[in-house]
């Protein structure tokens, strides 16, 4: 749904009173009101200022999900440790990290 009100172009498979329905509730106070307050909860700095938003590269896909992914692709099974900086680094480089917790923490362990 995001990026059909992002594009605002309906498509074929949403039907003209749904369209005018999406079109009126995307432009209403309460949905602009809920947008802000979203974007301002995903780019919290729960570590305070200068920290950075806490984050992850996974997605939806869950820590397991992640962990048997990257056993099918390798010979030995990764460590938590490899698992943890897959998800935390951009691009999973294994070298940028995606946030300062997550790079402090990371050298924690």
């Amino acid at each position: 749904m995001h990026k059909l009100k992002k594009i605002r172009v309906q498509p074929n498979f949403v039907t003209d009173v749904a369209w005018r329905m999406y079109l009126e509730y995307w432009e209403s106070e309460d949905f602009l009101a809920r947008s802000r307050q979203a974007s301002t909860n995903q780019n919290t700095e729960v570590e305070g200022p200068e920290t950075g938003p806490s984050k992850h590269g996974g997605g939806s896909v869950s820590f397991v999900t992640t962990y048997e992914r990257l056993t099918n692709t390798s010979e030995t099974p990764p460590t938590v440790n490899e698992v943890y900086l897959h998800l935390h680094t951009v691009n999973h480089d294994g070298v940028t990290f995606i946030d300062t917790r997550s790079e402090r923490f990371y050298a924690k362990l």
